[in-house]
């Protein structure tokens, strides 16, 4: 579905990565993975970002997903700081 709002409407298709600081290789435990993609669709049904797809990797996540009219900053944000912070609750 295209994003619209009072001035603007538009889809942006984004490849994001994210990768663990020091490179530690966390996501190579499949608890990991499963929870924090998990947490990636919450995100995205929350703030209504759609993922096409998620990959892993042992120390960093690849996203491709639709940040609508949100900036790249902020989109990188939540997803990276909300996954982040439940991670290491």
């Amino acid at each position: 579905m295209i994003a619209r709002a009072s001035s603007c409407v538009g889809e942006s298709w984004n490849h994001a990565m994210f990768k663990v600081k020091y490179c530690h290789k966390v996501f190579a435990r499949n608890e990991v993975r499963a929870y924090t993609l998990e947490l990636f669709y919450l995100i995205s049904t929350l703030h209504d970002m759609p993922i096409k797809k998620v990959g892993f990797d042992d120390d960093h996540v690849h996203l491709y997903v639709n940040i609508k009219l949100k900036s790249k900053p902020e989109a990188a944000k939540l997803f990276k700081g909300i996954t982040g912070k439940k991670i290491f609750e």
